[in-house]
């Protein structure tokens, strides 16, 4: 096996750890339990795909299709549907006996964005329901988001925890009540 060398390391507020090696992007985000290694030629491979490939992971057995935006999970089929729900795109559409679910994923970072909420809202007026799908990290601030929004009777909540590469492992997908106040 060839050695690598560590071609630069850095800390940057936006992406808290990354190493680069001349091969591999390793990035560990903060508080996760996983780290992101990459090609260094995959642009493809950020943190919210990562969520998006692993909730479709996670839904695999219980879907008939789905479509997403950038990201692609082999062996199920591919809908030929838009995206485009309002005035966004929204980031995951499933089927299941011919009944669609509606799905936005969130990293920790961008729970706490205005244009999500934004999204979120625009996602409400226009869907009978909207999964917001998010890591452990970021449930309690998205639950009083939600709260506060009053879009409990319309947004369901889901954590997302990826086992994406073990031998028979599936991610799972576990659902958030929100207590109406």
């Amino acid at each position: 096996m060839e050695s690598e060398y560590v071609e630069k390391v850095w800390i940057n507020p936006r992406h808290p750890k990354r190493i680069y090696t001349a091969k591999w992007i390793i990035e560990i985000p903060p508080g996760e339990p996983y780290v992101i290694v990459r090609p260094r030629s995959d642009r493809g491979a950020t943190p919210h795909n990562l969520l998006v490939y692993a909730t479709i992971d996670a839904l695999r057995d219980d879907i008939d299709g789905y479509r997403a935006d950038s990201v692609h999970y082999p062996g199920l089929k591919e809908l030929n549907i838009s995206l485009l729900v309002g005035k966004h795109r929204i980031d995951l559409i499933t089927s299941h006996n011919g009944e669609l679910r509606y799905w936005e994923i969130k990293t920790p970072r961008e729970i706490g964005e205005d244009r999500t909420w934004e999204q979120i809202r625009d996602y409400a007026e226009h869907l009978r329901e909207v999964n917001l799908v998010t890591t452990e990290d970021a449930v309690e601030n998205a639950r009083e988001i939600i709260k506060t929004l009053g879009l409990t009777d319309k947004v369901k909540l889901w954590v997302v925890k990826p086992h994406l590469g073990g031998p028979n492992e599936k991610s799972e997908l576990i659902y958030i009540p929100i207590d109406k106040e």
